[in-house]
């Protein structure tokens, strides 16, 4: 099996209205956002310099370290 890594927005960008706030003049600057994702080993090198942050939503404290 292959995984197609390739990011587009030609859907979700329409789903959120993003052209619209940019014809408005919003351009991101400032905003702060989060990635909910339970899809990453967050001890992988490619994350070490690059989380911030991170919150634990389930009741299991040790959630992080069975599932990485």
């Amino acid at each position: 099996m292959t995984l197609d890594k390739s990011v587009t927005l030609d859907k979700s960008v329409p789903q959120i209205g993003e052209h619209a706030l940019w014809d408005a003049g919003f351009d991101g600057k400032g905003v702060k956002f989060a990635v909910l994702d339970t899809g990453i080993d967050p001890n992988h090198s490619d994350y070490q310099a690059a989380i911030k942050e991170e919150k634990n939503f389930t009741v299991d404290p040790d959630f992080f370290t069975k599932n990485s």
